[in-house]
């Protein structure tokens, strides 16, 4: 094999380049047990459809991201940082992909303009959008999972190189996903003299049970007012008030959608592509150029989400990147499902493929900017030539085997949950699922449930925690039948079963385990869990004293001390909060810390202390505000409120506005 860094044929190079740029620290991450509820956009209960529509509404969804640990305790401190880059290079484009942040295409130039055409931020820069919280924007994200942003967004993916039968170099990039507990993966090369990247994706679900499956290409690119999403479709799905429901499309309320600048607010719009039309997204700007991308059938659908040009979505953008980049994007997504309020079943045993191709286009722009109709037929005439369906479809079939080949070097490896899976199913007298991938050598976060498999209980050792969870059904039998076995429970067995029955909205159950955990043994992990329990019930004094218990027995954790200060908020206990943060000062070096005693100085009838924290440094940078969350801003305005009351004056909120850096809010209210 030549150098391993440079993989090399004529027209086509692979290599391993390192990438410097302004980035956080994500930090460790959070210690508490996850079964805390996940506050999900794409989560929906309410439909306006028919039933001709035949969506999977809400199937697949998830009430957190249990058994992954919360990833949460980062920073807004930007400094250089190095990460590994691998590069796909011929003579029309270059890819670069960052493995180590989820795989993502991080960028893709085309050559013969010397443009890019994705958003490439020029920072790495996280915020509380994905399902484990942290998440960046930029590039093309691959999801595979739970609805949302996937569990790997900001991990490092198992990466490897290989071939593929004529030499060209190939990169793989692959995780096992532990919710679903199916694999996914996806080879990407770019032929000599190709105008397309190629991306073949494999799913497998290695489980004699169906699963949901979800799978969205989530493509960023630049936003300006010139821009045109191309896609053949002439209604589209989203989400308002009373639900999912359906539109016409271009023209909505006056005003064509096809340009996401003309959106004034944040939305998802789901094209709602007939079953035999092409399924590509095409992007030109005023010039006809831009972004081409195409699949073959499996991938069904398409999206376009805008931030919007409300205060919010322009500041959300900023937020998000930095270092003098206004972070202006739109994304163009690709679903295997035709919205993100659903995933499909997959069969057991059963593999999904498909294959996505990435370009530029170069039309006139008369083409594409003028009638809604002629723009579909015109691109689709040019995909037609460049790249026909059939064309792809025998791609995707003579490459088959290559996706099923070991790699001939491995450069990175993700968490090992594969690896002890395979041993699981080994034990089981199952079949190894996906042998030609190598998911690495086991850890000590896996070591702790092989002993469970090996020895028929869980390892002895002094632990204030667990070093991991599970939630597969196979796991919970073990952890059964080692309860069952040796006739008496332990308090982590509790725990453990504890956990995972909340997991599942089992509530009764849940608290049950873990009451008798705290009777075997008083630990933080049962009262943070019963602080959960408490929490959905209801109950938010209760929720606040087992999470003040939790935060007591381990005072040098942040997770644990932050999530105590948010059940005293929420249950009005507000001089217990403050009484907390005297108690450990060290609390206030984090800015969501500092922003909950904000508003418990409020409540306490303090509004100039509570403004004096908020305004901090010009406004206090919150790093972990949630998406469509808009706390900070309505402190802001609920200051403004009490300052005029004690002044004896009446104020309309609506008259107000906010510093931009604390304005959050996707819909202003027209002034009265």
């Amino acid at each position: 094999m030549q150098n391993p860094e440079i993989l090399r044929v004529p027209g086509s190079e692979l290599r391993l380049e390192p990438l410097t740029m302004p980035g956080v620290a994500l930090g460790e991450e959070n210690r508490l047990p996850p079964v805390h509820r996940l506050r999900n956009v794409q989560h929906s209960t309410a439909s306006q459809l028919g039933e001709e529509d035949g969506l999977y509404l809400n199937f697949g969804s998830c009430p957190g991201v249990f058994p992954y640990p919360y990833q949460d305790n980062y920073t807004r401190e930007l400094t250089d940082r190095t990460y590994q880059c691998v590069i796909l290079e011929n003579e029309f484009l270059r890819a670069e992909f960052l493995p180590e942040l989820g795989g993502r295409l991080w960028s893709l130039r085309d050559k013969k303009r010397d443009k890019e055409l994705l958003f490439r931020n020029p920072v790495f820069r996280v915020s509380n959008l994905a399902n484990r919280n942290a998440w960046f924007s930029g590039g093309v994200e691959f999801n595979f999972g739970p609805v949302g942003h996937h569990p790997h967004t900001c991990e490092t993916m198992h990466t490897a190189l290989l071939k593929l039968d004529d030499g060209t170099p190939v990169l793989r990039m692959y995780h096992f996903e532990r919710i679903r507990a199916a694999v996914y993966q996806m080879d990407f090369w770019l032929p000599a003299a190709s105008e397309f990247l190629f991306v073949r994706v494999r799913l497998f679900n290695p489980n004699n049970r169906v699963i949901p499956a979800y799978w969205w290409s989530n493509i960023a690119v630049p936003s300006s007012p010139d821009r045109r999403v191309v896609v053949a479709a002439d209604s589209a799905y989203s989400h308002g008030p009373k639900g999912v429901y359906r539109m016409d499309v271009p023209i909505r309320e006056g005003a064509d959608i096809t340009y996401p600048e003309n959106s004034p607010g944040t939305i998802d719009y789901f094209w709602n592509i007939p079953a035999e039309r092409r399924k590509y997204l095409a992007y030109p700007d005023k010039e006809g150029h831009g972004l081409l991308q195409c699949s073959t059938n499996r991938l069904q659908g398409r999206k376009l989400f805008v931030w919007g040009q409300a205060p919010g979505g322009k500041n959300w953008q900023r937020f998000l990147s930095g270092a003098g980049c206004d972070g202006a994007y739109a994304e163009i997504q690709a679903g295997i499902a035709k919205t993100q309020y659903e995933s499909l079943p997959m069969p057991p045993g059963t593999a999904w493929e498909w294959l996505e191709a990435y370009g530029a286009m170069d039309m006139e722009p008369a083409q594409v900017h003028e009638s809604w109709h002629q723009a579909q037929e015109q691109v689709e005439s040019m995909l037609d030539r460049r790249l026909p369906l059939e064309r792809m479809e025998q791609i995707l079939a003579d490459t088959r085997a290559m996706a099923r080949r070991p790699a001939e070097k491995q450069l990175l490896h993700g968490t090992p949950w594969g690896a002890l899976e395979n041993l699981r199913r080994e034990r089981a007298g199952q079949t190894p699922f996906c042998p030609y991938l190598d998911f690495g050598p086991l850890e000590d976060a896996q070591s702790y449930w092989l002993y469970l498999l090996d020895n028929g209980r869980l390892p002895e050792g002094e632990r204030e925690l667990p070093p991991s969870y599970m939630a597969q059904p196979e796991w919970t039998a073990l952890l059964e039948r080692a309860a069952a076995s040796s006739g008496q429970w332990d308090w982590e067995l509790a725990l453990h079963l504890g956990l995972i029955a909340l997991s599942e909205d089992r509530l009764t159950e849940g608290r049950a385990h873990l009451l008798r955990s705290m009777e075997l043994r008083r630990n933080p992990g049962a009262l943070f869990g019963l602080s959960v329990y408490y929490d959905i019930s209801g109950d938010a004094a209760a929720a606040a004293d087992y999470a003040l218990g939790a935060a007591r027995m381990l005072p040098e954790d942040p997770s644990f001390a932050k999530a105590a200060a948010q059940r005293l908020l929420g249950a009005g206990q507000y001089k217990q909060l403050l009484t907390l943060l005297e108690e450990r000062p060290w609390m206030l070096e984090n800015n969501r810390i500092k922003m909950l005693k904000a508003c418990a100085l409020l409540k306490l009838g303090d509004p100039e202390g509570s403004e004096a924290l908020l305004m901090e440094n010009g406004g206090l940078d919150v790093p972990d505000v949630r998406e469509g969350e808009t706390s900070v801003t309505q402190l802001w305005l609920d200051i403004q409120t009490a300052k005029a009351r004690l002044r004896g004056e009446a104020l309309d909120p609506a008259d107000l506005c906010p510093p931009p850096a604390l304005d959050f809010r996707a819909y202003v209210p027209p002034k009265k």
